[in-house]
């Protein structure tokens, strides 16, 4: 989206119109949100994890009503459900309503990215293969392979008889915060690769308001875990922190800053390996 052709709107306080241009960017929703001027440099991004938590709002309506329906045949133990064999389906319909509920927009991200970095060796050469449309087999390949870990990691997870359903509910609702915290980062801590794109109109220090977001959204899903997973889920949840800061810094240095394509591939990869941690940490 360039910034610069956005339609203006009515203006409204600045917190409301940062927070639902983030949902404008990061999803499907059709808000009518005036994009602020050249000049104005918005934090948006502050408000990405206050979406993904929507996101996990969203498949935990999907979870919960699929454990109405296992609960009217007997719940296997006390406020835990294994899904038993559908525990697969429905690990697809939550993995597929997050690529569909954001336009699969992180998904272009994370191929283009991965055909940048397979395709040539120098950041500018990289930039230039992630802006083609086209989608090569490194990029396909990385979809079908994060994909893959995220459905068999819910699954996983869904699946278990180790935990309750709040820590299969928690882990659901704090991977997709943990995912667009990633592009937070990025935006707070990166520096934009094109003057022009999508990472210099969303990429700058964090405001008050949008920081403080983050921290509650973060703090909430610290309390869900810590309630029935204890020490080790916050460990988790730290751990997805860590990962999160991490990934967009490596993917930015290798295609010399931060563009589109890297918060969508660091959004997807921080979700992928914090979902395998899940199978071997949280349900251990």
């Amino acid at each position: 989206m360039d910034a610069s052709s956005a339609p203006r709107r009515p203006t409204r306080p600045r917190p409301l119109r940062d927070a639902a241009l983030a949902f404008t960017l990061l999803t499907a929703l059709p808000l009518r949100v005036e994009w602020p001027a050249a000049e104005e440099r918005p934090d948006i991004a502050g408000w990405f994890p206050l979406v993904g938590a929507v996101l996990g709002l969203l498949a935990t309506a999907i979870v919960f009503l699929a454990g109405l329906v296992v609960g009217l045949a007997g719940p296997t133990a006390a406020a835990s459900y294994t899904f038993g064999p559908v525990a697969w389906p429905l690990a697809v319909i939550v993995v597929g309503t997050w690529a569909l509920a954001t336009r699969m927009l992180h998904w272009d991200g994370l191929a283009d990215t991965a055909d940048g970095l397979g395709g040539a060796s120098k950041p500018a050469a990289r930039r230039a293969i992630m802006a083609d449309s086209a989608t090569g087999a490194f990029g396909a390949t990385a979809v079908a392979f994060v994909a893959l870990a995220q459905v068999a990691s819910v699954a996983t997870v869904l699946g278990t008889s180790a935990v309750t359903l709040t820590v299969k509910v928690a882990v659901l609702v704090a991977v997709p915060v943990l995912g667009r915290l990633a592009a937070t980062m990025a935006c707070w801590f990166g520096t934009p690769a094109n003057p022009g794109g999508l990472g210099a109109s969303v990429v700058g220090r964090p405001r008050v308001a949008g920081a403080l977001a983050t921290v509650v959204v973060l703090a909430t899903s610290a309390v869900m875990l810590h309630a029935d997973a204890g020490t080790l889920g916050v460990g988790w949840l730290a751990a997805g922190i860590l990962i999160a800061g991490a990934i967009p810094h490596v993917l930015a240095g290798r295609v010399g800053g931060v563009t589109g394509d890297v918060m969508g591939a660091s959004v997807l990869l921080t979700e992928a390996s914090l979902l395998l941690l899940a199978t071997l940490v949280v349900i251990a």
